[in-house]
Order: C-alpha cells, then sequence, then structure tokens
C-alpha cells in the first residue's frame, strides 16, 4: 500500500478543513499500526476504495440450549447438519424454541405423537355405532316399561 499517495490524495479532498485533516491523520497512523499487527501473524491485507465484496455468511457462531449455551462455531451448512436439530442463530431464539418443543411434548413428558391413534374407519365408525345400539336399547327399554 502506499500511504503517501492515498494520504495526498485524501488531503485534496479535504483543503482546508483542519480538524478532518486531523482525523485522517490519527486514521492513518491506526491503519499502518493494525495492517503491520496483521503481517506479523502471516495475514497480508491490502486496503483498496469502495465497498469491500460480499463476504460468505459461514462460519458463524451457533447457539443451542443443552449442547452450546455460550455459542459454537460452525463452519459451514454441513457441519450444522451434522450437528443435528435445535440450534439456532442467538440463544434467545434457541430458548424460544426448546420452550416450544416443552410445551408440543404434553403432560407427564409423554411426546403426543407417540401415543396411539384409531385406524381411519375403525375408531370413528365402532364409536358411531356403539352410540346408535345403546340409543336403540334406550328406546326398546322405555317401550317395555311403558307397556307393562
Amino acid at each position: 500500500m502506499d500511504w503517501n499517495t492515498l494520504k495526498r490524495r485524501l488531503q485534496a479532498e479535504h483543503p482546508g478543513d483542519p480538524r478532518t485533516l486531523a482525523y485522517l491523520e490519527k486514521a492513518f497512523e491506526l491503519g499502518k499500526e493494525a495492517l503491520e499487527i496483521f503481517a506479523k501473524h502471516g495475514h497480508q491485507f491490502h486496503l483498496a476504495p469502495g465497498p469491500s465484496p460480499a463476504s460468505s455468511e459461514w462460519p458463524k457462531m451457533m447457539f443451542h440450549v443443552e449442547a452450546a449455551p455460550n455459542g459454537r462455531m460452525v463452519r459451514d451448512e454441513f457441519e450444522l447438519y451434522d450437528l443435528g436439530d435445535g440450534w439456532c442463530n442467538s440463544l434467545e431464539e434457541a430458548q424460544v424454541r426448546d420452550g416450544i418443543m416443552a410445551q408440543f411434548t404434553g403432560r407427564g413428558g409423554v411426546n403426543r405423537r407417540s401415543l396411539p391413534s384409531p385406524v381411519p374407519g375403525q375408531g370413528v365408525t365402532s364409536k358411531i355405532d356403539e352410540a346408535g345400539a345403546k340409543a336403540q336399547r334406550i328406546a326398546e327399554f322405555k317401550e317395555k316399561r311403558n307397556v307393562k
């Protein structure tokens, strides 16, 4: 990076504004120091005018109520898939999701989806038939009682 050329160009864009020039001078000092620290640790960077190119959202911090309440760095969506269900972007979101799952668990910790359900066509019609037979027996009983 050619710091002197960049410095002269920015000074030319703000002539007669000593306050802005002082802030720019401080920014140059901090920028040089930051890039030197990165370079010492093996990370070479350079400044370029304009906005930076869009970067990938991965890796990112994911949260799970039981497995990682303080968060876990997940490299990509494939690792997230391997971790299983219940991972969210924030701890609050994970807690809400866990609460909703606890609501749908049912009373006594019994998952409602594990309860037996009637087979369509057998359970419902047999109940209707039983109710009709019961009503018929009651009617027959009333008729016999009135006759005698």
